[in-house]
């Protein structure tokens, strides 16, 4: 346990949903999460009064993500299972204390986020972490320093390389968020033509748009220059507990290749394949969850 970190560090509050058009946080609480360097992350809670398991579920979503995109996903299985869903530092919705700068958002920091509130969860219930993209690539990180220990793991779409394009590394290292805000534009014609599949999965380009209209380019600029070449192959024989990848065959961004090259590498892993990145955040996954963990 923290000696920095207790219980009273996970609180009600009054925040508003960054989001609020997703209907799982409808029947949800949010908590506010005080960390040991004073930084206050986000949870969304949510307990079934008739939950089919004792088990809780974390689920660490991607980089810049916005709640509507796992909204399908939790909905349905709410009245299941207890859930957090917790926003990472690099989100709209984290508050630090005093200025920002490289060091409140290192890798470091954000790692240790994640074990603050491991520390927080009940010690006689297991817990199914999820992790996609860059909420994987922090798991990996906690995982491999074995910092947590949860029941089982999910990486979606895992993200062992964080890396940006060249002319985005040199924006981000030169020019303050709020002027990177203006290329808004820009990154999401990048992301949508180039980067992803767009024919084959719009849904993720229309996600991703979204995002970036509601990101904070600061925390995204500090997020960037910590994490950017942060490779991770050589940490994943260091994994111990059981984990299941997911991939997708039309997810350019997260690649098959990169998921398989992952579950080669960690001893207790197995693969698991959908057809693109949508399905990965909906009904496939909904019901690939609750036959594996709520039957």
């Amino acid at each position: 346990m923290n000696p920095f970190f207790d219980k009273n560090n996970l609180s009600d509050n009054n925040i508003q949903p960054i989001n609020p058009s997703a209907q799982f946080e409808k029947a949800s609480s949010y908590l506010s999460l005080h960390h040991s360097d004073g930084g206050i992350t986000h949870t969304i809670h949510s307990t079934p009064k008739n939950k089919k398991t004792n088990d809780i579920l974390v689920l660490v979503p991607g980089f810049i993500t916005i709640t509507d995109t796992w909204d399908i996903f939790l909905s349905n299985i709410q009245n299941d299972i207890e859930f957090y869903y917790w926003e990472t530092r690099e989100k709209g919705s984290f508050k630090p204390n005093g200025s920002l700068s490289l060091e409140t958002f290192s890798k470091d920091r954000l790692t240790l986020d994640l074990f603050e509130l491991f520390s927080l969860l009940p010690e006689n219930r297991n817990i199914i972490l999820i992790g996609s993209s860059f909420g994987g690539t922090i798991i990996i990180d906690a995982l491999s320093q074995q910092l947590i220990s949860p029941y089982h793991t999910i990486l979606i779409g895992a993200n062992t390389d964080f890396k940006v394009p060249w002319f985005a590394n040199i924006l981000t290292k030169i020019l303050p968020g709020k002027l990177l805000s203006l290329f808004k534009p820009l990154v999401k014609l990048f992301i949508k033509y180039i980067i992803l599949d767009s024919k084959n999965d719009k849904t993720q380009s229309d996600k991703y748009s979204k995002a970036i209209d509601l990101a904070n380019f600061t925390h995204i600029k500090y997020t960037v220059l910590n994490y950017h070449n942060h490779p991770q192959l050589h940490l994943l024989h260091k994994i111990k507990s059981d984990i299941t990848i997911i991939g997708a065959v039309h997810d350019k961004m997260h690649t098959i290749e990169e998921s398989n090259e992952t579950v080669n590498l960690i001893q207790n892993s197995k693969f698991v394949q959908f057809e693109n990145n949508k399905d990965t955040h909906t009904m496939p996954l909904v019901n690939y969850f609750t036959n594996t963990f709520l039957s």
